[in-house]
């Protein structure tokens, strides 16, 4: 990550797809996360020798981009670990976000939560929390900054899983975000967004795992002369 601004927290998400002989044997997502420039490790393993690996930067933050390029391919021909790089580049942007990432593994008693992870951007003000039962993920956003926010968010997952939404306030844009219909307000939370987890494995080998991870973007509310907010400019 290069030339990212004190204070700032940036949120980076790949997915990685292998076959061998033309089968898949591996489809996951990880992310780094970054408050300040510099590098991160993301070591994957379980991946079989002689895969062909796809690694896709498929978020690259809220105020950065992907500079080397988004998609990369390798074989995975011997044992000795392969080093892939990307490089970020704050991009000047007044967009602010974060994220949360689920973990979830197949034990002997069943599917289970593992880790989660949550990071944000202090500077924003804005805070994500979750509960969950079952599959469903009841997502909201507090605000406790001290200006009304705009919010954004989408849940992304490898290719074996899928996720639907529902949520009273919020709707769908073209782009794979969900956008809060109203701005938050300074002490107040938004509406809930429930994402549902779809074709989970019922009877997967035991030690399986996979993540979600949920990012949400924000940026703060500007008004007209009437005093009325201005939708949100997520460019």
């Amino acid at each position: 990550m290069e030339n990212l601004p004190e204070g700032s927290t940036e949120t980076i998400v790949y997915k990685v797809n292998a076959t061998k002989n033309g089968i898949a044997v591996y489809s996951n997502i990880d992310s780094t996360t970054f408050k300040e420039s510099g590098t991160q490790t993301i070591t994957l393993n379980n991946i079989p020798v002689g895969s062909e690996v796809t690694i896709e930067q498929i978020y690259s933050g809220a105020c950065s981009d992907c500079t080397s390029g988004t998609k990369k391919n390798v074989t995975l021909d011997t044992t000795t670990p392969i080093n892939i790089s990307f490089t970020n580049k704050y991009n000047g942007s007044s967009i602010r976000g974060g994220s949360l990432k689920d973990s979830f593994i197949f034990t002997e008693y069943g599917w289970e939560n593992g880790e989660q992870e949550k990071t944000e951007d202090n500077s924003s003000g804005l805070e994500i929390d979750e509960s969950y039962g079952a599959w469903f993920h009841h997502i909201t956003f507090i605000n406790n900054g001290t200006d009304a926010r705009w919010v954004r968010a989408k849940v992304l997952s490898d290719n074996e899983h899928s996720i639907e939404y529902e949520g009273e306030y919020w709707y769908g844009g073209n782009d794979g975000y969900f956008y809060h219909h109203f701005a938050i307000e300074d002490s107040c939370q938004s509406g809930e967004l429930i994402a549902e987890i779809k074709n989970i494995k019922e009877n997967p080998a035991e030690g399986e795992h996979f993540n979600v991870i949920v990012v949400y973007e924000t940026v703060p509310v500007e008004y007209n002369e009437e005093g009325a907010p201005i939708q949100a400019n997520w460019k």
